[in-house]
């Protein structure tokens, strides 16, 4: 099987990258065979290419940390899977795919921008902010320490 990795390096022992259109490299990696081609993220909106690329590989699994709704919207049109690897190896990444243990994440949940189950991450609407959550004067929820601070701090004057 292959897979397309947003890393941020070129080495098996590279941390998986946060958010897939942030990633410096991208990883296409036959979890069968070993072999590893590597392209890198070049701007602007180079992730998207390498989506595209990916289905005409026929390659159906993307594994990154995260994605934004945009990203999401274009996989679901490309029929592409997407596993979520938080704070983990490329390496550990690839056996853990072997082995069954990653499943597929819902990629409707990041077309909605909902916040998924163990990975923090803000929803679409928190970093637009609108939302369920009161939102701090420096822009920051007000449930954290630093939002909890400015409200303190500055009153809610917006500053």
């Amino acid at each position: 099987m292959k897979v397309l990795i947003a890393a941020e390096g070129t080495s098996w022992e590279s941390p998986v990258a946060q958010k897939f259109e942030h990633a410096v490299w991208y990883l296409l990696i036959d979890t069968q065979t070993g072999e590893k081609e590597v392209y890198q993220n070049l701007p602007p909106y180079d992730h998207n290419n390498i989506l595209v690329m990916a289905s005409q590989l026929h390659v159906p699994t993307i594994v990154a940390g995260w994605i934004n709704a945009a990203t999401a919207r274009l996989m679901q049109s490309l029929n592409l899977r997407l596993v979520v690897a938080h704070k983990a190896k490329v390496r550990a990444t690839v056996k853990k795919l072997d082995e069954h243990i990653l499943d597929t994440a819902d990629l409707a949940d990041f077309r909605q921008g909902l916040v998924i189950p163990g990975v923090i991450r803000r929803g679409l609407s928190i970093v637009g902010r609108k939302g369920p959550k009161h939102v701090g004067s420096a822009g920051s929820p007000a449930s954290t320490p630093r939002g909890h601070h400015h409200l303190q701090q500055y009153g809610g004057r917006g500053h």
